[in-house]
């Protein structure tokens, strides 16, 4: 029997205008416009824009999805961003480039479970589990920075920033994704892991690695008891040197590559960005970081979305003379909030008491985000 298929391609080009909400970033809009099939053959373009009281980005993106019909994904990206801090506002433009490799498309025998007959694997396809969920890739950047605004009253170290540097930076990375479900995952992981070296011309250079990692485990799934419930353990690492002396004097990060902690992404209970070496007073970044979480998710209405949490955080960031594990600094807090997936986008609020507030530090009880925040 002979079969005749007529296949229609649909639109492939998107046109969105929104708004979102997060406490550390206040209102933002956003508009974007995207072609997902550039003249048909299946490479996308995106232009983006968010405005908002305390961020600024215009992002322009390029992806060749299967460069010369292999699995390598490239990708070209321009953009100039803003922010907007409490002691200064730093201002990034640039360019960069990006790649990224499933790793079992490699098809190395060690990636593959073994079969017990002998062949050192199954059938194509049946990898390790870290294997089929991982890609590889890495990226590079050349960055224009710029801090200003700086006010009168910031510490030195914060007002020894000011000015314009080059950084030019290449990023190896690794990371690892089987959740079920993006925003409300009931099982699975996700994982990172980066190396950030500057230094290749620029005026700028330094190491800097990071790591995350996620991993969600259901507990109960019972209809009776409204849906599933699952814990989540999951934390980040961050430690960065300087590689040469600074304008400042020292071999430190710059303050753009700084970290700092708290906030609806950290450590929750304590307002954004608040957790961190001080210096008269106010928080001038670290060198490292350490943020630990533990949470309990659970149904509300899971039919429609809408699920709950429980949580307890604990994190900061230090110097570089600083002990990276001293838990007698860390902050922590404990809490409850509710996540859903809305219309509008996703939707988390979070209510998140400190445990063990120090003189200085920042306290924000309630956190709030809705739409495409991070």
């Amino acid at each position: 029997m002979d079969l005749s298929v007529e296949v229609k391609e649909g639109p492939t080009g998107t046109f969105s205008v929104g708004a979102g909400y997060s406490s550390g970033d206040n209102f933002i809009f956003n508009t974007s416009i995207s072609e997902r099939n550039l003249f048909g053959r299946g490479q996308a373009v995106n232009a983006s824009f968010d405005l908002g009281t305390k961020r600024q980005d215009f992002v322009l993106s390029f992806t060749e999805p299967y460069l010369y019909d292999s699995p390598l994904t490239l990708g070209v990206d321009g953009f100039n961003t803003r922010r907007e801090y409490t002691d200064f506002t730093s201002r990034k433009t640039g360019l960069g480039a990006r790649t990224s490799y499933p790793l079992k498309r490699l098809d190395l025998p060690y990636f593959k479970r073994p079969s017990g007959d002998g062949n050192g694997g199954k059938d194509e396809g049946d990898y390790l589990p870290f294997i089929e969920y991982s890609r590889g890739g890495v990226g590079y950047e050349l960055t224009r920075e710029k801090i200003g605004g700086i006010d009168s009253l910031a510490p030195a170290s914060i007002r020894d920033e000011k000015g314009s540097s080059w950084t030019s930076s290449l990023t190896p990375n690794l990371s690892y994704d089987s959740r079920d479900h993006f925003f409300n995952p009931t099982e699975g992981t996700s994982a990172g892991f980066s190396v950030k070296y500057a230094g290749i011309g620029g005026d700028n250079n330094f190491l800097k690695g990071d790591a995350r990692g996620r991993w969600y485990y259901p507990v109960l799934r019972d209809p009776d008891w409204g849906g599933t419930y699952t814990v989540a353990l999951g934390g980040a690492l961050g430690y960065g040197i300087g590689l040469k002396e600074r304008p400042n004097g020292k071999k430190d990060l710059p303050l753009f590559e700084r970290y700092f902690t708290g906030g609806m992404n950290s450590v929750r209970g304590f307002k954004e960005r608040s957790l961190g070496p001080k210096e008269a007073g106010d928080v001038i970044g670290g060198d490292k970081q350490a943020v630990l979480s533990a949470e309990m998710l659970f149904p509300i209405m899971e039919q429609y979305g809408l699920r709950g949490v429980a949580f307890f955080d604990m994190g900061q960031a230090f110097r570089k003379s600083d002990n990276l594990f001293d838990f007698a600094e860390f902050r922590k807090s404990i809490g409850v909030g509710g996540r859903w997936l809305s219309p509008f986008g996703p939707l988390r609020v979070e209510l998140g008491f400190p445990l063990n507030k120090k003189s200085g530090d920042d306290t924000s009880v309630v956190g709030f985000s809705l739409g495409n925040q991070p």
